[in-house]
């Protein structure tokens, strides 16, 4: 294996890491947004179960915005394990063409 062929392969592995620690910092977006939706939730099922209709309808409108906040992260989730994914087939190619 060429050195440049060993750089752009470091490269790429030092790549992978940064896609690794974004998928990292998504998935603790991603479990802050999902935790907020479901106290948001609960209050809504207590107010429900509390016969309070108006405080029930309010945490409900509160989910909105978790809800929508969820759905770009999941797909940037999608889209970055998608590449890190393919990193990881090549660079495991590339280990098994020269190994």
């Amino acid at each position: 294996m060429g050195e440049a062929e060993n750089s752009a392969l470091a490269t790429l592995r030092a790549q992978l890491a940064e896609l690794e620690n974004e998928i990292a910092a998504i998935e603790h977006r991603l479990d802050e947004v999902r935790a907020a939706q479901r106290a948001v939730e609960e209050r809504a099922m207590t107010a429900i179960r509390a016969g309070d209709d108006a405080a029930a309808k309010r945490a409900l409108m509160e989910m909105i915005p978790h809800a929508e906040a969820a759905v770009p992260l999941e797909a940037d989730l999608k889209v970055v394990r998608a590449i890190a994914d393919a990193c990881r087939w090549f660079l495991q190619s590339a280990a098994t063409d020269h190994g």
